[in-house]
């Protein structure tokens, strides 16, 4: 009983070895977001990295802190950076982990530049009816 413990107990430690050293280095890329024209930190900017040439699936996620730096974990090849946030253009940066020893990327400070639209016009109707002995809610506005 005390065998079949042990030689199941070093199959799986062999099974994990096998499976770590086949695993995908990861690389952490760094940055701050900040404002083109201010210089001021842009905060809460989604980060999505891409695998190219497939620049249209987001492979790994991060959201920018209050300070508008980043940190994502990405995997080996060259990777398009996209950085975007209501209020401002999007933007992408293109970065490469390749031959990297586990050493984190810094793209250093990404410019976004702010973006405003105006609108002609805003008409606010009221969906509810209130008078003194009914409240009445108007679905043909809704």
């Amino acid at each position: 009983m005390k065998t079949t413990k042990l030689y199941l107990f070093l199959a799986i430690m062999l099974w994990l070895l096998c499976c770590s050293s086949h695993a995908q280095k990861s690389i952490t890329v760094t940055g701050q977001i900040v404002d083109e024209q201010t210089g001021k930190p842009v905060p809460y900017v989604t980060v999505g990295a891409a695998l190219k040439p497939m620049i249209q699936t987001i492979l790994h996620t991060a959201i920018a802190d209050e300070e508008g730096r980043f940190e994502c974990t990405i995997g080996e090849g060259n990777y398009l950076i996209h950085f975007s946030s209501i209020g401002y253009r999007p933007t992408s940066r293109s970065c490469s982990t390749l031959d990297r020893k586990n050493e984190p990327v810094s793209l250093g400070q990404i410019k976004m530049l702010a973006t405003t639209q105006h609108l002609a016009e805003v008409i606010v109707k009221p969906l509810v009816d209130v008078s003194s002995s009914e409240i009445v809610y108007n679905l043909s506005q809704d």
